[in-house]
C-alpha cells in the first residue's frame, strides 16, 4: 500500500503541446489529487499468434507477437464520514470522465535521496517509480501545474511534474462498493500506461 498522486494535466497529448484544458474541464480543477493506502497492480500483457498451422503435426514458430499498453488497477477505501473523502468519490468520477491525459506519482522530489532513514517515504521501492523509470518519465512543458512534494525534510510548494518520477495515465472506469451498515466505500480504479 502507499499514498499515490494524480493530476490531470489538462493536455490531451503527452508531449504537452497544443492548448491546456481549463481548469474547469479537469479533475479536481488541475489540481493534485491524493490517495492514501491505495494497493496498485500493474498488469503486462502480449499478444501472440499461437494458432497452429493447419495439416501439421509439429510444434508451429510463434513470432506474430505485438504488446498491450500496461494496465492498472489501483484499490482504496473512502470513509464516508470524512468530508475529504466525500469528495473523493466525484474526483474519481471525473478522473474518467475528463480528455487530458494523468500523471500518476508517489510525491516525492525526484531529487531527495533515498537514505532509508523514513522507509515509508523511500521512492524507489514503489512500483509507481520503477515503472516510471523503466521508460515512461518524461520532462516536458508543465503549464499551470504545480503542487508540493517531499523533499526529504518537509513538503516544499511550487514542484511540478519535472519535480516528480511519473507516468502518463488514463483512465477507464472506476467502480464503487458499499456493503450496508457500513460508512467504507470501496473503490477500484482502472486505467492504462499511456507512452
Amino acid at each position: 500500500m502507499a499514498n499515490l498522486s494524480v493530476i490531470d494535466t489538462g493536455f490531451l497529448k503527452t508531449t504537452n503541446t497544443g492548448t491546456q484544458l481549463s481548469a474547469t474541464n479537469r479533475a479536481n480543477s488541475g489540481s493534485l489529487i491524493t490517495f492514501k493506502a491505495v494497493d496498485f497492480k500493474p498488469t503486462a500483457k502480449g499478444n501472440l499468434d499461437n494458432a497452429p498451422t493447419l495439416g501439421t503435426y509439429t510444434d508451429s514458430e510463434v513470432h506474430l507477437v505485438s504488446v498491450e499498453n500496461v494496465g492498472f488497477n489501483m484499490m482504496g477505501k473512502l470513509d464516508m464520514t470524512d468530508s475529504t473523502d466525500r469528495a473523493l468519490v466525484y474526483q474519481l468520477l471525473r478522473l474518467c470522465r475528463t480528455r487530458g491525459y494523468k500523471a500518476l506519482f508517489y510525491d516525492v522530489d525526484r531529487a531527495t535521496t533515498d537514505t532509508g532513514g523514513n522507509t515509508s517515504l523511500r521512492r524507489d521501492q514503489q512500483l509507481v517509480t520503477l515503472l516510471a523509470n523503466a521508460h515512461y518519465d518524461t520532462t516536458e512543458p508543465q503549464g499551470d501545474i504545480s503542487f508540493s512534494a517531499w523533499t526529504g525534510t518537509a513538503s516544499a510548494t511550487g514542484k511540478n511534474l519535472t519535480n516528480v518520477v511519473h507516468i502518463h495515465v488514463r483512465f477507464m472506469d472506476v467502480n464503487f462498493s458499499q456493503s450496508a451498515d457500513t460508512k467504507i466505500v470501496t473503490f477500484t480504479l482502472r486505467g492504462v500506461i499511456t507512452a
